[in-house]
Protein backbone atom coordinates (compact mmCIF):
# COMPACT_ATOMS: atom_id res chain seq x y z
CA UNK A 1 0.00 0.00 0.00
CA UNK A 2 1.19 3.65 -1.03
CA UNK A 3 2.01 5.53 2.27
CA UNK A 4 -0.63 8.53 2.59
CA UNK A 5 1.20 11.98 2.62
CA UNK A 6 0.28 14.50 5.29
CA UNK A 7 -1.25 16.61 2.63
CA UNK A 8 -3.25 14.46 1.20
CA UNK A 9 -5.35 14.68 4.55
CA UNK A 10 -4.47 17.59 6.30
CA UNK A 11 -6.80 20.69 6.93
CA UNK A 12 -5.27 23.09 4.54
CA UNK A 13 -4.87 27.09 4.93
CA UNK A 14 -5.44 27.23 8.25
CA UNK A 15 -6.03 30.74 10.13
CA UNK A 16 -3.02 32.16 11.44
CA UNK A 17 -3.65 34.72 14.48
CA UNK A 18 -0.78 37.63 15.23
CA UNK A 19 0.93 37.43 18.67
CA UNK A 20 -0.43 40.28 20.05
CA UNK A 21 -3.89 39.66 19.17
CA UNK A 22 -6.52 39.16 21.96
CA UNK A 23 -7.55 36.22 23.24
CA UNK A 24 -11.64 37.11 22.58
CA UNK A 25 -10.20 38.01 19.45
CA UNK A 26 -8.79 34.08 18.85
CA UNK A 27 -11.83 32.56 20.35
CA UNK A 28 -13.84 34.71 17.80
CA UNK A 29 -11.58 33.33 15.15
CA UNK A 30 -11.84 29.31 15.60
CA UNK A 31 -15.62 29.79 16.56
CA UNK A 32 -15.62 31.50 12.83
CA UNK A 33 -13.96 28.91 11.56
CA UNK A 34 -15.08 26.17 13.57
CA UNK A 35 -12.03 24.91 14.97
CA UNK A 36 -10.28 24.29 18.19
CA UNK A 37 -6.73 25.89 17.53
CA UNK A 38 -5.06 28.46 15.74
CA UNK A 39 -1.49 28.86 14.71
CA UNK A 40 0.50 31.93 16.22
CA UNK A 41 2.35 33.97 13.82
CA UNK A 42 2.92 36.22 10.76
CA UNK A 43 3.06 36.03 7.24
CA UNK A 44 2.75 32.07 7.32
CA UNK A 45 5.47 31.79 9.94
CA UNK A 46 4.31 29.78 13.86
CA UNK A 47 5.92 30.67 16.73
CA UNK A 48 3.38 28.79 18.74
CA UNK A 49 -0.20 26.93 19.20
CA UNK A 50 -3.57 28.82 21.08
CA UNK A 51 -6.06 26.19 21.79
CA UNK A 52 -9.15 25.94 23.42
CA UNK A 53 -7.77 23.96 26.17
CA UNK A 54 -5.63 27.08 26.53
CA UNK A 55 -8.13 30.02 26.73
CA UNK A 56 -9.92 27.91 29.31
CA UNK A 57 -7.05 26.40 31.40
CA UNK A 58 -5.07 30.36 30.86
CA UNK A 59 -7.65 32.20 31.05
CA UNK A 60 -11.32 31.49 32.06
CA UNK A 61 -9.74 29.35 34.62
CA UNK A 62 -7.01 32.27 36.15
CA UNK A 63 -9.88 34.66 35.92
CA UNK A 64 -8.38 36.53 33.24
CA UNK A 65 -10.23 38.74 31.24
CA UNK A 66 -9.86 37.97 27.49
CA UNK A 67 -10.71 41.46 26.08
CA UNK A 68 -7.02 42.52 27.25
CA UNK A 69 -5.28 39.24 27.21
CA UNK A 70 -2.94 38.71 24.47
CA UNK A 71 -2.39 35.77 22.90
CA UNK A 72 1.68 35.60 23.22
CA UNK A 73 0.77 35.23 27.03
CA UNK A 74 -1.29 32.11 26.91
CA UNK A 75 -0.23 30.31 23.87
CA UNK A 76 1.28 26.93 23.76
CA UNK A 77 4.90 27.54 22.50
CA UNK A 78 5.78 23.96 22.13
CA UNK A 79 5.84 23.86 18.60
CA UNK A 80 5.70 20.64 16.56
CA UNK A 81 5.94 20.49 12.91
CA UNK A 82 5.59 17.92 10.26
CA UNK A 83 6.31 18.35 6.34
CA UNK A 84 3.57 18.06 4.25
CA UNK A 85 5.32 15.05 1.97
CA UNK A 86 6.04 13.54 4.83
CA UNK A 87 3.57 10.44 6.07
CA UNK A 88 0.98 9.20 8.61
CA UNK A 89 3.54 7.28 10.36
CA UNK A 90 5.78 10.51 10.69
CA UNK A 91 2.76 11.97 12.01
CA UNK A 92 1.33 9.02 14.48
CA UNK A 93 5.13 9.26 15.85
CA UNK A 94 5.68 12.76 16.81
CA UNK A 95 2.46 12.86 18.36
CA UNK A 96 3.10 10.07 20.44
CA UNK A 97 6.71 10.80 21.51
CA UNK A 98 5.53 15.30 22.39
CA UNK A 99 2.19 13.95 23.85
CA UNK A 100 0.09 15.97 20.84
CA UNK A 101 -3.23 15.65 19.11
CA UNK A 102 -2.02 18.40 16.39
CA UNK A 103 0.64 18.98 14.03
CA UNK A 104 1.11 22.25 12.02
CA UNK A 105 1.99 21.30 8.80
CA UNK A 106 4.67 23.34 6.78
CA UNK A 107 6.70 23.51 3.08
CA UNK A 108 9.61 25.08 3.07
CA UNK A 109 9.01 26.52 6.44
CA UNK A 110 5.94 28.17 6.09
CA UNK A 111 2.58 27.16 7.92
CA UNK A 112 0.19 24.74 5.06
CA UNK A 113 -1.97 23.12 7.17
CA UNK A 114 -2.90 21.19 10.73
CA UNK A 115 -3.11 17.85 11.16
CA UNK A 116 -5.17 16.03 13.79
CA UNK A 117 -5.14 12.99 15.27
CA UNK A 118 -8.76 12.39 13.94
CA UNK A 119 -7.52 12.91 10.73
CA UNK A 120 -5.47 10.37 10.85
CA UNK A 121 -7.30 7.95 12.16
CA UNK A 122 -10.19 8.61 9.80
CA UNK A 123 -7.35 7.99 7.27
CA UNK A 124 -6.35 4.59 8.59
CA UNK A 125 -9.98 3.27 9.55
CA UNK A 126 -9.88 0.79 6.38
CA UNK A 127 -6.17 0.26 6.00
CA UNK A 128 -3.48 -3.11 6.69
CA UNK A 129 -2.02 0.30 8.23
CA UNK A 130 -4.53 0.90 11.22
CA UNK A 131 -2.71 -1.31 13.61
CA UNK A 132 0.33 -0.03 13.44
CA UNK A 133 -0.31 3.55 13.82
CA UNK A 134 -3.06 2.86 16.61
CA UNK A 135 -0.68 1.12 18.80
CA UNK A 136 1.20 4.37 18.36
CA UNK A 137 -1.09 6.85 19.07
CA UNK A 138 -2.56 4.75 21.55
CA UNK A 139 0.68 5.39 23.90
CA UNK A 140 0.53 9.35 23.21
CA UNK A 141 0.38 10.52 26.96
CA UNK A 142 -1.11 14.35 27.11
CA UNK A 143 0.39 16.58 29.86
CA UNK A 144 -2.22 18.00 32.05
CA UNK A 145 -1.20 21.35 31.27
CA UNK A 146 1.16 21.99 28.75
CA UNK A 147 4.18 23.83 28.97
CA UNK A 148 3.58 27.63 28.01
Amino acid sequence: MKPVKIKEIMTAHPTLIAPDALVADAAGKMQSVECGCLPVGNEGEAIGMITDRDITLRVVAEGRDPARTKVSEVMSKGLYTIDENDDLDDAASQMQAHGVGRLIVTSRKKVVGIVTMAEILRAVADSERSPKILRELAKTRFPAHAAH
